[in-house]
């Protein structure tokens, strides 16, 4: 961008002093060039705008896809951890009904939670 501005500089001081035509022809010429140059310019701008407004769409898309894998991987996680746990406490159970010393305590309490 810089290297446009200075070259139209360049270009307008030069065609002022060495122009071949009127002031007026000189004039019209210069803002022609003028006129594309903001054309050219709008133009760029419009297309850089709409890059951006594209990625951040894309952008939001992502963070939203990543979002929900997200939720989803640790709500697996954690039935993966509840059914593993319940079936640690099930086999922590059936562990305990299979030692003979445990059930035949004559003085044993129970306890139920709740």
């Amino acid at each position: 961008m810089r290297n446009f501005f200075l070259g139209l500089g360049v270009g307008l001081i030069g065609g002022v002093l060495l122009a071949p035509k009127s002031g007026t022809e000189t004039r019209e010429y210069l803002g022609e060039k003028t006129d594309d140059g903001l054309k050219y310019l709008k133009n760029r701008a419009n297309e850089v705008s709409g890059a951006a407004s594209d990625l951040v769409a894309q952008s939001k898309v992502t963070a939203a896809d990543l979002v929900d894998k997200t939720k989803t991987m640790a709500s697996d996680a954690l039935d993966k951890g509840k059914t593993a746990a319940m079936d640690a406490l099930d086999k922590g159970k059936q562990a305990l009904r299979s030692v003979p010393e445990i059930n035949e305590t004559p003085n044993r309490v129970s306890v139920q939670r709740g």
